[in-house]
């Protein structure tokens, strides 16, 4: 389900013009018929508590599919409905009520807001998800699978993990190491060995080298040579090929090794390249290691359904 139908909205739209209704008139007769106030304004009284509560929930529902934190925002949407529900509780208590009216009166902005949250908690999921940001569900092994093989199931939850992990590796671009979390830390060497006087330390160097000299043959120095020259130049001619490759691919293609897939995949997408293969091979390409087909697959797939629904809206152009 990607969004609400129509009967569903239509719904939302009548409780929600019914409660914020029913606000209102608290408001307007609590302000004209106790306070005195003008009926243009006191008409705008329950826009200024209801209409910015609303207004805020929205804003809250956009710093939700952001990287910003929305919480002052949502704060103060609870703020103004709490403030709402006061008027319209201090409305039926003034006129007399009783409890079943401050009930009536007092619950009527609570409902619009709780509506309106889950509405566009909704929505703002579903934005979530087409970009990437939701992850996907552990794989679950079932009650007689754990009871049966506990330790298998174990290892599946840890491995299922560490792909999830990687995947939130791969995203990152300013690290240097793509796996760097899970290579081991070198053993700190000790600095606190003593310091000998300067002439004495390099009369024994002198002297080890010298002994060292005397018992290498030359041939294994000069093999050992010849290997490091001969790795320099494999490198070296490595390196040309990766820069060969990097021209031959596509302008539009991002060179980053650490670009994410789903970036990889939308780039494909937008530039008319959706076959898996050759999507795959550019992503090998750049990525320089080996990439899943059924991840490029997954990405592609999440790329040509966001491109057709934004065609279809009318966003894409």
């Amino acid at each position: 389900m990607s969004s609400f139908n129509r009967m569903e909205k239509v719904l939302f739209g009548l409780v929600v013009v019914v409660a914020l209704g029913m606000s209102w008139f608290s408001m307007f007769h609590l302000a004209t018929a106790v306070f005195g106030l003008p009926k243009i304004l006191a008409a705008g009284i329950s826009l200024s508590f209801d209409g910015g509560a609303l207004w805020l929930g929205m804003v809250s529902a956009k710093y939700a599919v952001s990287e910003d934190s929305g919480f002052g925002v949502r704060l103060a949407t609870y703020a103004f409905i709490a403030a709402s529900v006061f008027l319209n509780v201090a409305h039926a208590t003034v006129l007399g009520y009783g409890l079943v009216g401050q009930v009536m009166f007092g619950c009527a902005p609570v409902m619009a807001g709780i509506l309106l949250e889950v509405f566009l908690k909704f929505e703002s999921r579903q934005a979530l998800r087409k970009a990437g940001r939701i992850l996907d569900h552990m794989p679950k092994a079932g009650k007689l699978a754990w009871l049966r093989y506990p330790k298998a199931s174990w290892r599946l939850q840890g491995q299922a993990l560490k792909a999830r992990l990687v995947k939130a590796v791969n995203s990152l671009e300013d690290i240097d190491e793509t796996h760097a979390l899970f290579a081991d830390k070198p053993k700190a060497e000790k600095t606190g060995r003593q310091t000998e006087p300067v002439g004495k330390a390099d009369t024994q160097t002198d002297r080890q080298t010298q002994q060292k000299a005397e018992k290498a043959p030359e041939s294994p120095r000069q093999a050992v040579k010849a290997d490091r020259d001969q790795g320099q130049a494999d490198s070296s001619s490595e390196r040309q090929t990766q820069a060969q490759a990097l021209l031959d691919m596509p302008d539009w293609l991002p060179t980053q090794e650490r670009v994410s897939l789903q970036a990889l995949a939308n780039a494909c997408v937008d530039n008319g390249v959706t076959d898996i293969d050759e999507a795959l091979a550019l992503a090998e390409a750049v990525r320089k290691s080996p990439v899943a087909r059924g991840t490029i697959q997954k990405a592609l797939h999440r790329a040509k359904t966001a491109k057709a629904e934004l065609v279809g809206t009318g966003q894409y152009l």
